[in-house]
Order: C-alpha cells, then structure tokens, then sequence
C-alpha cells in the first residue's frame, strides 16, 4: 500500500506511486554534485545516481525497485576529483517510487560524516 498517492492506468492496475506535495519534515536539495548509491535490500542490490538527498532521506534514479516499506541499508559514494571518495552508510525504508527511482527515508545516519562529505563536496566544487 502506497501512504502517497497511487497511479493507476485504465486497467487498474497499480503502477507506482508518487508524492503530490512536501511532507517532508527536513529539507532535501536536488544535487548538482556526483553521488551515487549502493541499496540492499535482502538479496538484491541496485545502484543508481542519487537525485536528492538530506539528512533523513534521499531518491535513487534507477530502474529497479523494491517495494514500498521494504528495510534496505544505503552505501552513498561521493564522487570527489582530487580527494578520492567518500562513502556514507544509512539505513532506512523505501517509501514511494515513480518511474525515475525511489524515495528511501533514513532511519539510522552518522549526521557528522554526512556533514563532512556535504562539506568536501561543495568546497570541490
């Protein structure tokens, strides 16, 4: 079940689902920098450019997808030119998907290595 709102085709069917307005409760930015994401979830593993991200969630641009309410563990990679990469672990849920991605809200994040890649990040840029 979708807590957003669901797209259907004439058939019926359910073929995603998608956030019609904010219910965010911290700020997430649209990212001009080079990081990508590594989501386990069970056996599966999907990689994908990560199309936003803040402190309690993110979106993967990727074909596949899991279910919605599925616990998956994250490996951000941050893309730095000079520095060499910097990773980042969380843990959370898929809570919606469109056909771009899905939206992972975080449930477990070392706020203080996040604030460190952000910060190599932009001053690299």
């Amino acid at each position: 079940m979708c807590d957003y709102a669901t797209v259907r085709m004439q058939n019926n069917t359910n073929v995603g689902c998608y956030m019609p307005f904010e219910k965010r409760n911290a700020t997430r930015v649209d990212l001009w920098l080079n990081v990508v994401a590594d989501v386990r979830a069970k056996n599966k593993l999907i990689s994908g450019k990560v199309k936003n991200l803040g402190s309690r969630g993110m979106f993967l641009l990727s074909e596949k997808r899991v279910p919605i309410s599925t616990p998956v563990g994250v490996q951000l990679i941050f893309k730095l030119k000079d520095a060499g990469d910097l990773n980042l672990k969380a843990a959370g849920t898929v809570v919606w998907f469109n056909e771009e991605g899905m939206g992972i809200q975080f449930s477990e994040i070392d706020l203080e290595q996040f604030r460190k890649c952000v910060v190599a990040m932009v001053n690299e840029s």
